[in-house]
């Protein structure tokens, strides 16, 4: 919902400040790609764990 917020916010303000709204789009984007990151590796992880119980 963050993310979303950056994006919408920054969209409002592409007429005002354009720069100020780029960096935006840059911070949602980096913000975004942590995001998926993460949830990949804790799910690998998670995988990982599993396997070594037997389950």
């Amino acid at each position: 919902m963050v993310i979303a917020a950056i994006v919408i916010a920054s969209a409002l303000m592409m007429d005002i400040q354009p720069v100020l709204a780029g960096i935006g789009y840059v911070v949602s984007a980096i913000i975004g790609l942590y995001l998926v990151i993460s949830t990949l590796m804790h799910d690998r992880r998670d995988q990982e764990k599993a396997k070594m119980k037997g389950r």
